[in-house]
């Protein structure tokens, strides 16, 4: 729901400019022969980034078409991964804007630190700011101040069934998603173009 919230923001503060969205934690403690240790699995920047990138995309109203990536590795602990758990992913938009992505999974557990969230869309005619720390979560500075808005959908709407009910209605209705296949496979490339782009040194081209 506050993704919601906070595409609603984003509606207030004109095109998008630039966009952060910074992840601190711990990564999840896979069981000892999960895929999700291995190299092949090439890290939880493609496990986890695809979610970053799709939002941040969608609050931007536009998609990466160059990244350029950094990335280490750091583990407090014998619990480790074959992949590096830091990134730094630095990405061009479509509409011109530019972003930036970090991953840190070099925590260690709770209560040690707890996990921390911090996303912004930087627009044209404001700002749009969402923290794990905030208390009220979605906070929107333009013009009119600042203010804290909230989902503007029914209280009895839960997202995940409307999501479900909407693939069924595709696939009975055969009718197209809301999301595309093309959408979805740019976001897939933007996180696989992250990965090469940490191994090569080079800006990867998306399109």
């Amino acid at each position: 729901m506050e993704s919601i919230a906070f595409k609603q923001a984003c509606e207030r503060i004109g095109q998008a400019a630039f966009t952060a969205y910074h992840m601190k934690g711990r990564f999840f403690s896979y069981p000892p022969d999960s895929f999700y240790r291995k190299a092949e699995s090439l890290g939880q920047f493609v496990h986890n980034g695809m979610h970053y990138v799709d939002l941040t995309s969608w609050c931007a109203d536009s998609l990466p078409t160059r990244v350029y990536a950094t990335s280490t590795r750091h583990y407090p602990t014998d619990d480790q991964l074959e992949t590096d758990n830091y990134f730094v992913v630095h990405v061009t938009y479509e509409n011109g804007a530019t972003g930036i992505y970090e991953l840190n999974l070099m925590m260690i557990d709770p209560p040690g630190f707890q996990t921390d969230i911090r996303w912004y869309i930087v627009g044209t005619e404001g700002t749009a700011e969402w923290s794990t720390e905030a208390s009220r979560g979605t906070e929107l500075f333009n013009e009119n101040g600042v203010s804290f808005p909230r989902p503007g959908v029914p209280a009895d709407q839960e997202p995940f069934r409307g999501e479900i009910s909407h693939m069924c209605d595709c696939i009975l209705r055969d009718e197209p998603p809301c999301i595309s296949v093309d959408w979805s496979i740019r976001v897939l490339a933007t996180c696989l173009g992250a990965v090469e782009s940490t191994k090569t040194g080079q800006v990867v081209e998306l399109v």
